[in-house]
């Protein structure tokens, strides 16, 4: 039981399994609900930095580098991610030989083309490892303050391509921007794009939020910037669909929305149009254990919901990156990093019961530190559970999970714990009823109400109800058939819009009469 406790986060689980149950013939369960996510599309990524590329990879014969890529793949594996999004130009440099920038100091201090193609190993190797790979790049970043600002200079790109830049004033000193306004500076970009795309199969180019950064003209009115960035935006996005159709290209912008937009990220043209882009990836890098204004507030929950609603395009994926770089941080605003070690599968839980497509861990060093380690296995056990390969582990009576408007199906609930949502208003369209991997055997059988009148029976995890007809659920019945039914009484209960939670129908009995935004069902042993 302590894997599911973990889940529910201090939330008490009803289980009515006596110990004398289990001598009795138990078995597995065939299909762990829920099946909401394909596990086989979904994104799992981590980021792969320039800090990452230049702890792991920097200065190596290829042998050395080859070795190493295929040891950081490993560890992205071990925790079931399935993408990487890795560096290819993250300020005035290239991690790969390049025509547009000089070679990546954080490959080479010396800058000095090592007679191999990092980028091309990289590849290669993340495609040998089943993984799916991105091309990340900053579009507009050259340097990040008087270091690399003088690196830069010292380069001949710097002189070729000094009427497009633009310098402003950051923590670390003067630092170098394109500048997003300059169609030269664009088209610079979109060639640099075009190079990674004619070179190397990559399965993605990647954005992220550096676009009008603090200090960089921030007297421009936001309109002017975001038709700038757009005007960047759009032309990558037919470079990448005219150069590899089946090539995603995305971006993740900051998890405020209002600050996103203030950088210039039109954030909600790009989740609603198409012709932009392929997903979109906010970095919600909160917990819900928020304190703003002497209040705590449910941040992360509440951005989730914000970039939610501004999804209107169901064509455009959205997923959301997660702080992993904040495991175990204390924090005077941010509470949870420091209190609970469940976090990132809390969230996960979260994004996907939303309808969320999946998420990106920030970042690779934070895969092998040991204080994260914890909040990793949990993050690893949930990703499991959603596959359905974590049977053996359910010791649950009942297991169920609802469809929801708009958010789609949602994490598997257990033991009478409230499935789907009694504070928003979305309905259950659909839902799937399983008997745990610990009970007699038997089956258990369930039928909806929706305006069309009662459905046909189904059983062990079938669905009943429709999804995408906008259908809502009215009533439902539910009941044991077999030698569960000898010792177990079913009990379940509706959330109705309006209206509140109905009594417990019983075996087979009819409770509902009005939109259903919520379900719970237990098993409860008859008496003796």
């Amino acid at each position: 039981m302590q894997i599911i406790r973990r889940y529910l986060a201090g939330i008490i689980v009803v289980v009515c399994l006596l110990s004398s149950l289990f001598s009795m013939q138990s078995r597995q369960v065939a299909v762990y609900l829920p099946m909401q996510v394909n596990t086989e599309m979904e994104k799992r990524a981590c980021w792969i930095s320039y800090i990452d590329m230049e702890s792991e990879l920097s200065d190596k014969s290829e042998a050395a580098f080859r070795a190493k890529v295929h040891a950081m793949y490993d560890t992205v594996k071990r925790y079931g991610l399935n993408t990487v999004i890795v560096h290819a130009r993250a300020m005035g440099d290239a991690f790969y030989p390049s025509d547009y920038f000089p070679y990546s100091e954080y490959m080479s201090k010396t800058r000095t083309y090592p007679g191999y193609d990092p980028y091309e190993i990289m590849v290669a190797v993340a495609h040998e490892e089943g993984l799916r790979f991105e091309a990340w790049i900053n579009p507009y970043r050259l340097s990040l303050g008087k270091e690399t600002t003088a690196s830069f200079e010292h380069t001949p790109f710097y002189a070729k391509y000094q009427s497009m830049i633009l310098e402003y004033q950051g923590q670390n000193g003067t630092c170098l921007v394109l500048n997003p306004q300059s169609a030269e500076a664009q088209q610079l970009v979109v060639n640099q794009v075009a190079e990674i795309l004619e070179r190397y199969p990559v399965d993605g180019i990647h954005f992220d939020d550096y676009f009008f950064v603090d200090g960089m003209q921030d007297t421009l009115p936001q309109e002017e910037k975001m038709q700038a960035v757009n005007a960047l935006v759009q032309k990558v996005y037919q470079t990448v669909k005219q150069k590899r159709p089946d090539c995603e290209f995305g971006i993740s912008p900051a998890g405020n929305p209002d600050y996103a937009r203030s950088q210039g990220a039109d954030i909600d043209t790009w989740l609603s149009q198409e012709g932009y882009v392929d997903y979109v990836m906010p970095q919600i890098y909160w917990t819900d254990r928020y304190v703003t204004d002497g209040k705590e507030v449910p941040m992360f929950s509440n951005r989730c919901e914000v970039w939610q609603t501004l999804h209107t395009n169901p064509e455009i994926k959205l997923y959301a990156g997660l702080a992993l770089y904040r495991v175990g941080e204390t924090s005077d605003t941010d509470l949870d990093w420091a209190l609970r070690e469940d976090n990132l599968a809390t969230q996960c839980a979260h994004i996907y019961g939303m309808g969320y497509d999946g998420f990106a861990l920030f970042r690779y060093a934070y895969l092998k530190e040991n204080g994260t380690q914890v909040e990793l296995q949990n993050l690893y056990s949930y990703l499991k559970k959603q596959a359905g390969i974590l049977t053996s582990e359910v010791d649950a009576g009942i297991v169920y999970t609802v469809h929801m408007q708009t958010f789609g199906w949602q994490e598997a609930k257990m033991d009478g714990i409230v499935a789907g949502y009694t504070k928003q208003e979305k309905s259950v369209e659909a839902v799937r009823i399983q008997l745990g991997a610990y009970v007699p055997k038997g089956n258990v059988r369930y039928a909806v109400e929706t305006a069309q009148g009662q459905s046909a029976w189904r059983k062990d995890g079938e669905q009943a109800g429709s999804v995408g007809q906008k259908e809502p659920l009215l009533g439902i019945r539910i009941n044991l058939t077999g030698g569960i039914s000898d010792s177990y009484d079913i009990l379940y209960r509706v959330y109705v819009s309006a209206q509140g939670w109905t009594d417990w129908g019983k075996n087979g009995t009819y409770t509902g009469g009005g939109t259903i935004q919520a379900l719970q069902v237990k098993l409860v042993k008859k008496a003796e």
